[in-house]
């Protein structure tokens, strides 16, 4: 976000002979970072640490015993998963979600640009953290659910693996798909479609009334595959 300053500050802007910069226009390079970004961070996190969220046989040993319902177990466990998805989504994003804003709001004459471009972002970026763990835990979760456990045990490092390659392909694609984006005129093109970050980026450009028929397409599939996952 820092770094974006060379890119924002009026000064250069001027130096440069731009006039007339649709700050909404030159931020979705940048959106799309950042949306790309939490989700690898925050996948990669569900990744390394599901082995502590599900529980397992020692859970089983330690919790029958007691005098304490299985529903109430299901429901504390629920909580916990839940938290844990809050925390991450707010450590990971807390951050760009103040710098990144004031960076292009100092572009602007009105604070309530910022204030909104602000709430538009952290939207965006907390949703595609909350979507990114909840894709993994489903993933790995109907893994152990559908499977016998010796088997999910010899192939969870492969699917782990592939979860991760993934995320990281997802983050690559901030160097040229934005780009693409912008230039799209009609319907997205299907591949587009199994991309979670061409949803939230047209999810943001939606909300702030600048998205075009390509983007609004892929916003629509935001919401129904957030609730599809969770």
């Amino acid at each position: 976000s820092i770094l974006l300053f060379e890119k924002y500050g009026t000064l250069l802007q001027w130096m440069r002979g731009a006039t007339n910069i649709d700050p909404f226009a030159i931020t979705i390079p940048d959106e799309y970072f950042f949306i790309t970004l939490s989700m690898a961070v925050t996948g990669a996190a569900a990744v390394w640490r599901w082995d502590a969220i599900f529980p397992d046989r020692r859970d089983y040993m330690n919790l029958v015993p007691l005098p304490i319902t299985t529903r109430t177990i299901f429901f504390a466990n629920l909580v916990a998963v839940l938290f844990l998805v809050g925390l991450i989504a707010v450590d990971v994003n807390a951050a760009s979600s103040v710098l990144f804003p004031l960076v292009v709001g100092a572009t602007q004459n009105a604070f309530f640009f910022f204030l909104q471009f602000a709430a538009v972002h952290t939207l965006a970026v907390v949703l595609a953290s909350v979507f990114s763990f909840f894709a993994v835990f489903s993933i790995l979760g109907l893994g152990m659910a559908v499977l016998p456990p010796r088997t999910f045990r010899k192939i969870s490092p492969y699917v782990r693996t592939l979860v991760v390659i993934y995320l990281v392909t997802l983050l690559c694609t901030s160097f040229a798909l934005p780009d693409f984006l912008q230039k799209l005129r009609g319907s997205p093109p299907a591949w587009t479609r199994l991309l979670p970050s061409c949803w939230f980026l047209g999810l943001c450009q939606s909300l702030r009334g600048r998205a075009d028929p390509a983007l609004s397409a892929l916003a629509r599939l935001a919401l129904p595959g957030l609730g599809a996952v969770i």
